[in-house]
């Protein structure tokens, strides 16, 4: 599993800095453009439905799996209307190749984004090792194909965006096929989970509208030189927060289970947390100067502040995410909702000030200041969980 990571992690960096050599600035910032507007349509995907899921099954209800992949899955055809109309409007603009790449994301979105709920079964199973392979083949693949584009002359915008969904797509509509065989048809639904998951949808849809709102502001407000060296900077931040997310993921079903948050449990979080940030410091002030114009060309030089500044947040958010994995695992809607709300409305704010003042720079500055509001959310919402008895007091 760790292997696989590493890979996939390799295989991202790669992908980046093949494209920002075959690509000008602009068009790996309109490519990154298109990646934005799918990212934001991923709110259209039931966001909270994953942990719903993962619940459910750790807790013997398989059948939440089937009923909250049938939601998920209609839901994000309004994702990929939204991708539709944006093509049209690029080619009202002129911008051919832009609209048949927005086309073709539109079309693939459903299956690329709208049916991996599979991964929420195995997950909600513990199987974790099969999980891995098979995400992680998607994935790689993925990456392999939009390296291979790039290599071999065939760089336009419709091209990288079929290699980048058409992959993914296939892959889920396979796995999908494969895991609703598995479930049987006498499995339950646990009472309240599509509930629970449709709700904490709302708050998580908010949450993913403010994580990428600060790359469609630098669009918008800037050029697309702007959201591409932001997008550079982001490439290595963004593949640590991902893979700390995904192992946070392993710890919610035995969260799931768990009774009470103890002293115990919360040194340990804290200690992992402080690990975590002091290594990433470390990274992005010794590593990062260096390793920044040495992947992406000197062309990305004002990349290295902004780097460093979105690994700051990230270790700021280490301290964050294992508590968050710990409410997340108890279908608690009020906490997810305080959470997130509170948060996003932090990062819309900041990004859409700072970004207008500043440009890149803001955009990383409303990062870490959203980083910290998530984790004193987080805390506060942490205080009801307290007071668990501790492992070694147990008989």
């Amino acid at each position: 599993m760790l292997a696989l990571r590493v890979l996939r992690q390799a295989l991202a960096v790669v992908v980046t800095v093949v494209l920002v050599r075959v690509l000008s600035q602009e068009e790996f910032g309109r490519y990154q453009f298109i990646v934005t507007v799918a990212g934001l349509c991923c709110a259209f995907t039931l966001p909270g439905m994953q942990r719903a899921i993962i619940q459910s099954v750790a807790r013997g209800h398989a059948g939440t799996f089937t009923a909250g992949t049938r939601l998920t899955l209609r839901f994000s055809f309004l994702g990929a209307a939204v991708l539709l109309a944006v093509a049209a409007a690029s080619l009202f603009a002129g911008l051919r190749e832009q609209a048949w790449a927005f086309a073709i994301a539109g079309v693939l979105f459903p299956a690329a984004y709208g049916l991996n709920q599979w991964q929420s079964l195995q997950i909600g199973k513990r199987d974790f090792r099969s999980n891995t392979l098979r995400s992680s083949a998607a994935v790689i693949v993925s990456s392999l194909a939009l390296i291979a584009a790039g290599l071999t002359g065939h760089q336009s915008l419709p091209v990288l965006v079929t290699a980048a969904f058409g992959v993914l797509a296939v892959q889920n509509v396979y796995q999908q096929h494969r895991a609703a065989r598995s479930v049987g048809p006498d499995e339950t639904v646990e009472s309240g989970s599509i509930a629970y998951g449709l709700r904490s949808s709302l708050w998580e849809g908010i949450n993913i509208l403010a994580n990428w709102i600060d790359r469609l502001f630098l669009f918008a407000l800037g050029s697309p030189h702007l959201l591409a060296a932001y997008a550079v900077a982001d490439r290595i931040p963004e593949v640590i927060k991902a893979n700390m997310n995904d192992a946070m993921f392993v710890l919610i079903p035995r969260f799931a289970r768990q009774e009470g948050y103890t002293r115990r449990l919360a040194r340990r979080f804290n200690l992992i947390g402080a690990g975590a940030a002091v290594l990433i410091i470390g990274f992005a002030l010794v590593i990062v100067p260096w390793l920044i114009p040495l992947l992406y060309t000197d062309g990305y030089q004002e990349s290295i502040l902004l780097c460093q500044l979105l690994l700051v947040s990230i270790a700021v958010h280490c301290f964050a995410i294992v508590k968050n994995a710990y409410i997340g695992a108890k279908l608690d809607v009020a906490s997810v909702r305080s959470i997130t709300i509170g948060s996003s409305i932090v990062r819309i704010v900041t990004s859409a000030v700072l970004v207008w003042r500043f440009g890149a720079l803001g955009a990383a500055i409303s990062t870490i200041v959203y980083r910290v509001a998530t984790l004193g959310f987080v805390q506060y919402c942490m205080r009801k969980y307290r007071g668990g008895q501790d492992d070694a007091a147990r008989p």
